[in-house]
């Protein structure tokens, strides 16, 4: 077993392998990994014609360039793809996506790796990298939310972000800021840990009487879902920041909260195993109406 700072200076070293990459290229793996569905992101780097089929995307960015220009920029390309794949494998098998680093234990890792890499704006938009890759591989959910994490500790800008459909698990997100810019539609975070929870700059969201446990964000962005340790599931507005509605007469914890793909349904998970499906119609057809009280 590796002492903390032996595994510090590992995971220090693996993000060193991305300090030199064209931090331009993400945009590009981001935006091919969604368009061809990927969920299996090794697997598909894994395949010589997927990293050729790369190599031509990222090529064809290049505006007017001569034969012996692109050459030169495919021997780059292909360097900094390389360079991309072999820290995603490292990192896959790393107690960096297995581990929650935001705990006490990890801390002093955790700031060592902060310290090494705050200067360096490659290494900072790979890590938004891995925190976007959790919608697209369940693999990388934990390097992704420890990623988040450590953004938000290093208070890094994170407007004009596209987060849809993100994944955050088991981590603290304590101080973070969800400001207006950023895109957040589908986003899922289960059993993080909140001080507030903000969403843009003004409006923050009381109620609960312990702790949340779970948030998601409709399919639509318009309404957010919180659940958690007082047996209740909230409903908020996102724009206004109001309550929609305060779903009760849950006997157990919720653990998680879901959006179905439409937004018509939200499931809850409970401590006591359970699972209920609420249908969002209906109720806010008798809220609307005011045929019954929630």
């Amino acid at each position: 077993m590796k002492a903390p700072f032996q595994e510090e200076e590992a995971l220090a070293d693996i993000f060193g392998h991305i300090k030199d990459v064209d931090d331009q290229m993400f945009g590009v793996i981001l935006e091919k990994l969604r368009n061809e569905k990927v969920q299996d992101i090794i697997g598909y780097f894994s395949d010589n014609w997927n990293q050729s089929q790369l190599e031509q995307c990222i090529i064809k960015k290049g505006v007017d360039i001569t034969q012996a220009d692109k050459e030169q920029k495919l021997s780059v390309v292909r360097n900094d793809i390389k360079q991309i794949i072999k820290v995603l494998r490292k990192l896959k098998d790393h107690d960096f996506n297995k581990l929650d680093y935001s705990s006490e234990v990890k801390e002093e890792s955790k700031q060592s790796l902060i310290n090494s890499i705050q200067d360096n704006r490659r290494i900072i938009h790979f890590l938004q990298l891995l925190v976007q890759l959790t919608s697209i591989d369940e693999t990388f959910i934990q390097g992704g939310s420890n990623s988040l994490h450590i953004l938000v500790k290093m208070k890094v800008d994170l407007r004009n972000n596209n987060f849809e459909n993100i994944k955050i698990y088991n981590t603290s997100l304590i101080g973070a800021n969800f400001v207006s810019g950023i895109n957040v539609n589908g986003a899922l975070l289960l059993n993080c840990k909140w001080t507030d929870l903000k969403i843009l700059e003004l409006n923050q969201l009381h109620s609960h009487n312990d702790y949340i446990r779970s948030v998601c964000f409709s399919p639509d962005g318009n309404t957010l879902a919180s659940g958690g340790s007082d047996c209740s599931i909230r409903l908020w507005d996102v724009k206004t920041g109001q309550q929609k509605a305060k779903l009760e007469r849950i006997t157990s914890n919720i653990s998680s909260v879901c959006f179905s793909p439409d937004g018509n349904t939200l499931a809850s998970g409970s401590d006591n195993g359970s699972v209920l499906l609420w249908n969002l119609i209906i109720l806010f057809f008798q809220i609307y109406n005011r045929k019954v009280i929630i």
